[in-house]
């Protein structure tokens, strides 16, 4: 194929667990400069198992192409659905072999600027070749990573964020990366993940996801280390989508962060689905009404067992003026039946106290 013409390759991996030809002579096809115009590359293990091997086949292959043949490449991602994690489907093997694969080879992809590993759940040993591509500079211009890092430890988090927040050939308070979506657990690794977000060296970071928090101890980690160290004063989205905040102390010790002092862009938050109840809605706005919020757009609390009762206090607030910008809430509402709703700035006004 001709280099102006864009590829988008997507392999969903069929076959018995074994040796996958087809998998293994696209990947001889792309080594030998075959696809000048790759812009995507996706793969799902969800089929079946893939081994080592045939991982690092493929890594290798990107990185060893003939003539800088993967200009164009753009975006690497792992597909999966939710057959992904039944026992010995994880894709462990492959993505490890994958990722010392791209870190073996002497080319670079300069083009790339999507990472998104988040199917897998990545080990220790994906972990450090991670970070050997990272710091290898195999990937210079990332501009997104998206990855699942549950239970690598305290030295794998080490060995991550070294990599992440030091890219080759950029001074540490220049990293790349704009967006950033990290699923981790464990108060010793968020305390690490926390002071990379707080050494400045991710000040460049405008969109932020953590997923799987549980603990006060996590939550107060990331958010006395990283969140609100006033180092992310790029930061405009942030999504907490699904973190435990059911209990009052932890989403005061939140609240305490969300404020403009210490996220001065912010302008998209997302608590859904974070058990966040009435009372804890009471407490983040008390914590906006004692300090200057952020200036929020977009405020989204959908997917929590609230009532009638936040939507009022929501109202009382935005009725103070305090969030100027905010232009629309999602709320889910639970006192009769489940059902969620956009609220528009307009509906939390003269409305005589009632929730539309």
């Amino acid at each position: 194929l001709a280099p102006s013409v864009r590829v988008d390759l997507f392999f969903s991996f069929l076959g018995d667990g074994g040796e996958t030809p087809a998998l293994l002579r696209c990947a001889d096809v792309i080594r030998a400069g075959g696809l000048p115009g790759l812009r995507k590359f996706g793969f799902d293990p969800h089929e079946t198992l893939y081994t080592h091997a045939q991982g690092a086949a493929v890594g290798e292959a990107l990185t060893h192409s003939e003539g800088e043949c993967l200009e164009s490449l753009e975006d690497i991602c792992a597909l999966g659905g939710v057959d992904l994690y039944m026992e010995g489907m994880t894709g462990v093997e492959f993505l490890h072999g994958f990722l010392e694969g791209m870190a073996r080879g002497p080319g670079h992809l300069r083009a790339l600027r999507v990472l998104d590993l988040k199917a897998f759940l990545i080990e220790v040993g994906g972990v450090r070749s991670l970070s050997d591509v990272l710091s290898g500079n195999k990937v210079p211009n990332l501009e997104d990573l998206k990855l699942d890092v549950q239970g690598v430890g305290e030295e794998g988090m080490q060995t991550f964020v070294s990599a992440l927040s030091c890219p080759q050939g950029l001074p540490p308070s220049a990293p790349i990366l704009r967006r950033l979506d990290i699923w981790l657990s464990g108060s010793a690794e968020v305390s690490v993940f926390a002071g990379v977000l707080g050494s400045g060296r991710l000040c460049r970071l405008k969109e932020l996801q953590i997923g799987a928090l549980s603990s006060l101890g996590e939550i107060r980690a990331l958010c006395l280390g990283g969140l609100g160290s006033g180092r992310l004063s790029l930061l405009s989205h942030l999504d907490l989508e699904g973190i435990h905040l059911g209990e009052i102390e932890t989403i005061r010790v939140l609240s305490e962060t969300l404020v403009a002092e210490k996220l001065p862009s912010l302008r998209w938050l997302s608590l859904e689905a974070t058990d966040l109840s009435d009372e804890g809605v009471g407490t983040l706005t008390e914590a906006w009404l004692g300090h200057a919020p952020p200036p929020l757009q977009d405020l989204n609390l959908r997917t929590n067992e609230l009532t009638t009762a936040a939507g009022l206090l929501l109202r009382a607030f935005l009725s103070t003026g305090r969030l100027p910008s905010l232009e629309r809430v999602q709320i889910g509402l639970d006192q009769s039946g489940n059902h969620t709703q956009a609220f528009q700035r307009r509906d939390f006004e003269g409305t005589g106290g009632q929730i539309p």
